[in-house]
């Protein structure tokens, strides 16, 4: 299926989307802590965020491809940021979330790459455990267990980022 830009989310909050472009196009930067990893790690350490990495964008991939498949535009919205562009976020990686489901990639002060994930009545729930069972990425990741309002969270995000990073599977 094609992917199409995502129309116009009514009551964008502007003056926050122009806060975070702002901090997108920021001269300053902080340290990345990825950048942190791949100097500074063990060999064995940079052999496992290696395949952590890995791993994440092979599920990222498939998940990716499960939620194209879902019949109604409003559950296919996604959202998706390379933050490893982002001059002033240190830990986050990368970044995606959709109605129902989110799941971060990210590296600690201790030069460990993780990733995080929330389900939130996730139509595709059994089927993503499965993909990260296969993939092993549990060993490496948490899962976000309180997160007391997802779909306002949600809304709040597609309220608050630029257009490009919001799109409909």
């Amino acid at each position: 299926m094609a992917q199409e830009k995502h129309s116009e989310i009514k009551n964008k909050r502007h003056a926050e989307v122009q806060i975070n472009e702002d901090q997108r196009n920021s001269p300053t930067r902080s340290r990345k802590n990825y950048i942190t990893a791949k100097k500074k790690a063990t060999k064995s350490l940079k052999s496992r965020n290696d395949t952590v990495e890995v791993m994440y964008h092979a599920v990222l991939k498939r998940v990716t491809a499960l939620y194209s498949s879902l019949p109604k535009n409003e559950d296919r919205v996604i959202v998706e940021m390379d933050m490893k562009l982002h001059p002033l976020d240190g830990e986050q990686m990368h970044a995606f979330l959709t109605p129902h489901y989110l799941l971060f990639l990210e590296c600690d002060h201790f030069n460990h790459y993780r990733v995080e994930y929330c389900f939130h009545q996730c139509p595709l729930e059994a089927e993503i455990k499965a993909i990260m069972e296969e993939f092993l990425i549990n060993s490496y990741s948490t899962e976000i267990r309180k997160m007391p309002d997802y779909s306002t969270y949600f809304k709040n995000v597609l309220q608050c980022q630029p257009e490009r990073f919001i799109r409909v599977l």
